[in-house]
């Protein structure tokens, strides 16, 4: 065994050392990066004990290794040693320092690593790095005493201080590390954040948009705005299959410097043939709408609109894109996806709602012309019968007047027609004269009666007062024949519809009443609305809007009085005749 060096035998003085150890100390506070921190401490510590070369191992907290991490002397070396093995693993397993005169005549020594890194190990001074709790976070090595012979006494409690220093040093580093990690996962998570509620925003936004949209395009073009604007996109466009041809056609393009719908039927090549065919995002610029529209724009990102069903066709695409750079990101593709979800549904919902008007007008047109057809069935009937007697009457004045009461019924038919031709264009010309009531009455008396005949209802027509009004024959006759055809629809057999006519002051008041169920509640606030017909069978749902419309042309009112039955009070004011 080599003899032990004497204790003066270093070169170096102890206050020499003693100032060597305040540099390190100062260099170890002037960073807290950890390569950095190493590389000073260790090649120092070489140069302060004299060595050939100096290595650090860290131990890893996870699989008990050592790695080195600096190396000096002939480059950086990455050295890997399992728990406990070599000089530096029984160190970092017992925590005390280990001084070998003679590497390769100590059995702990593991002659590996300098057949791995070609340099002959002789002697070896080692020493745990501890942490402020006296753990052990690493092992420090110097090899090779310059000169020859073993490290001394001194030497070890050089070391021994210095690996203390750097222990802590190394643990500061580490927390601050860790800290910046955590800093830096804390960004990216609050980036997500952001980027999840602005998704939020946007789609809450198009929930908004679709709720409260009448026409597709205004609807179109505020989702595609805000989608380009979360996504940072510079143009965009929305393509959708038109229906009867199923041509790709644009209806939607902000940010293209020219009118893209001239642009007429877009035959899907490229990007967009890529989307259209796989259902989900794809990326580039060829084939793209947005390019050939002459948008300099080399990042497009396209996304088809699904159709209603699962594994239906594509009922169109959404393009977005901007300026030369990154291409886009997955989550923008995904966000693109939802975009283009909800841009399908609110397609949907608008052909839908169009579809549903459409039916809609159609089933009131209908409802109206049977109303129409129900209201000249009364005069039809008149005029065939007069038409009948005149044939058998022989008498002269008696066919005279069959024949004006025929042309009567005609005039009455013509009036009619008019009526309803006002009504629709929303007109409310008047037609007043002085009407004397008595006859009025008498005349409409038989219309009514037919209108309650096949309910076997009474009829009761009460005219106290005035003897004359100024007012539109035609519409009056109206309001009141739609009035008693409602009552005859929900009057059970043997029920009755009573009108009164009387004066107060100037104006002439009409009370219609009935002794059916009454009007539901449900039906009542919007009562004398345009095709409401509160259930009945046959109803047009224009028998009260008409009723309405007459009253409010004279300057009057019609409302409806709750009680038993069903009672309409119509006041003209200024209608009785002097």
């Amino acid at each position: 065994m080599p003899a032990p060096a004497a204790p003066d035998a270093h070169p170096q003085a102890p206050e020499v050392r003693g100032r060597a150890v305040l540099e390190i100390g100062r260099a170890v506070a002037s960073t807290l990066d950890p390569d950095e921190l190493l590389g000073i401490v260790m090649a120092r510590l070489a140069a302060l004990l004299d060595a050939e070369r100096s290595t650090l191992f860290l131990v890893d907290r996870q699989t008990g290794e050592l790695r080195s991490r600096v190396a000096l002397g002939e480059g950086m070396t990455e050295i890997r040693l399992p728990p406990g093995r070599g000089l530096a693993g029984h160190v970092a397993q017992t925590g005390s320092v280990v001084n070998v005169p003679d590497a390769y005549a100590d059995p702990r020594f593991n002659p590996e690593v300098d057949r791995f890194t070609g340099f002959r190990t002789a002697s070896v001074l080692t020493a745990p790095l501890t942490g402020r709790d006296g753990s052990v976070i690493g092992v420090a090595q110097v090899l090779n005493r310059r000169g020859g012979g073993a490290f001394g006494p001194d030497d070890e409690g050089v070391l021994a201080s210095v690996g203390g220093l750097v222990g802590m040093a190394l643990e500061n580093a580490s927390l601050f590390a860790a800290a910046q990690a955590r800093n830096a996962e804390l960004e990216r998570t609050q980036q997500r954040l952001r980027r999840k509620i602005a998704e939020m925003d946007l789609l809450c936004e198009i929930e908004r948009e679709i709720s409260r949209a009448d026409a597709l395009d205004p609807m179109l073009a505020a989702i595609l705005d805000r989608a380009m604007a979360t996504v940072g996109a510079r143009a965009g466009a929305v393509l959708l299959l038109d229906e009867g041809s199923g041509e790709l056609r644009v209806r939607r393009s902000p940010g293209a410097p020219l009118e893209l719908r001239a642009l007429g039927p877009v035959h899907p090549a490229g990007v967009l043939a890529q989307a259209l065919e796989s259902g989900g995002p794809a990326s580039g610029a060829a084939g793209s709408l947005l390019a050939l529209a002459g948008v300099a724009a080399p990042r497009v990102l396209c996304v088809a609109l699904p159709g209603a069903a699962p594994g239906a066709a594509p009922v169109g695409a959404l393009e977005l894109a901007d300026e030369p750079g990154e291409p886009f990101t997955p989550d923008e593709g995904t966000l693109a996806t939802l975009v283009a979800a909800q841009l399908a549904r609110a397609v949907s919902l608008a052909r839908s709602r169009a579809e549903a008007e459409r039916a809609g007008r159609l089933a009131a047109l209908g409802q109206m012309l049977g109303g129409i057809v129900h209201d000249l069935r009364s005069p039809m009937t008149v005029i065939g019968g007069y038409a009948e007697l005149m044939v058998r009457e022989a008498d002269t004045m008696a066919r005279e007047q069959y024949a004006r009461r025929i042309q009567s019924q005609f005039e009455h038919v013509n009036a009619l027609t008019r009526e309803v031709l006002a009504f629709v264009r929303g007109e409310r010309r008047l037609l007043v004269r002085r009407v004397p009531l008595g006859a009025f009455w008498e005349e409409l008396r038989p219309a009514l009666a037919r209108e309650l005949e096949p309910r076997r209802a009474e009829l009761t027509i009460e005219h106290v007062s005035p003897d004359a009004a100024r007012l539109d024959e035609a519409k009056i006759r109206r309001l009141v024949t739609n009035l008693a055809r409602n009552a005859a629809q929900a009057l059970q057999p043997g029920g009755r519809f009573t009108v009164r006519c009387e004066a107060d002051g100037d104006a002439l008041l009409l009370t219609l009443s009935d002794t059916g169920p009454g009007i539901p509640a449900t039906v009542a606030a919007r009562l004398f609305e345009a095709f409401r017909t509160a259930g009945k069978p046959g109803g047009t749902g224009l028998g009260l809007a008409i009723a309405k419309e007459a009253a409010e042309a004279h300057g009057g009112t019609i409302e409806h009085v709750p009680g038993p039955g069903t009672t309409f009070v119509v006041r003209l004011p200024a209608a009785v005749a002097t």
